[in-house]
């Protein structure tokens, strides 16, 4: 019989190789071993570094046998369809690597360490990196985001990849401070635009001064640059780490918007010039 898992529901083997970095710790305490081999042996939709876009993933089907700690003391699981690429293990042994196809080119392969250490599982190597498997979804940005701050995005998914989640906060931070920037440099040819007041003003404050150009999900999520500098001032790396994922969807839904508006934008611009041209030649 299947346990329930209490708290949090443990992660699909997709979301541990595409969005969880290096040596966190999974718990796997609570996990019946069945539901276990299941999730890291199932079909996993994954971005395909060989094919350049979403795929289908497999592992290998070669018998191995895993070592877990979800029982006491520690049991062989035999599995009849995982991969792990290495002789049969001991009860001692603690590591083993997850063997992965495209299900559209055998030759595009994901390969990925665990290891388990007493109710925790912990990815210790993965190729391609989860900053490689995340960088394509930067490119979808490349108009609302400068190149600057595209740099700091890719720095930012490529230290939380490697386990740096204070590092990762610090380019987090610089994009959100980028976004705020923009929109001052486009508010200072206002009229009645009091500059003065905007440089002596706190982040917070600024955010409200400019809440008319700027996109209503920052504004309304200000708390994240408050999360972002506490994290770069008092939380630990892995405080960061815990916290990345959602700091990193806070600040994509404000891009998507900015994306949205724009798109609008240029639509409204496009329809009154499709009237004035079509209320022309009726005349």
């Amino acid at each position: 019989m299947t346990t329930a898992i209490p708290n949090k529901q443990f992660p699909l083997l997709a979301e541990i190789i595409a969005q969880t970095g290096l040596y966190a710790q999974i718990p796997i305490s609570d996990v019946a071993p069945v539901l276990f081999s299941l999730i890291l042996h199932g079909p996993s939709d994954i971005y395909c570094a060989g094919c350049k876009r979403m795929s289908v993933f497999r592992a290998i089907q070669t018998p191995s046998k895993i070592v877990t700690h979800i029982e006491s003391p520690p049991i062989l699981i035999s599995l009849k369809s995982p991969s792990v690429k290495s002789k049969e293990l001991k009860h001692e042994d603690r590591d083993f690597t997850l063997e992965l196809n495209c299900t559209r080119f055998a030759t595009h392969r994901i390969r990925v360490m665990f290891r388990v250490e007493q109710d925790t599982l912990m990815k210790i190597g993965q190729y391609p990196s989860v900053a490689d498997l995340q960088l394509h979804q930067l490119a979808k940005y490349d108009g609302v985001l400068a190149e600057s701050m595209r740099r700091d995005f890719a720095r930012a998914i490529g230290l939380n990849a490697h386990g740096i989640g204070i590092g990762a906060f610090v380019y987090l931070r610089r994009i959100f401070e980028s976004l705020i920037e923009e929109s001052h440099q486009a508010a200072f040819a206002e009229q009645g635009w009091d500059d003065d007041l905007f440089e002596r003003s706190k982040t917070d404050e600024r955010i409200r001064l400019l809440k008319h150009r700027l996109p209503e999900l920052l504004v309304s999520n200000a708390a994240i640059y408050s999360i972002l500098s506490k994290g770069i001032h008092s939380l630990t790396d892995d405080e960061c780490l815990e916290h990345y994922a959602t700091i990193k969807l806070g600040i994509e839904l404000i891009l998507d918007e900015k994306i949205s508006h724009e798109q609008t934008e240029l639509a409204k611009k496009k329809l009154t010039s499709e009237i004035s041209r079509i209320q022309s030649k009726l005349k």
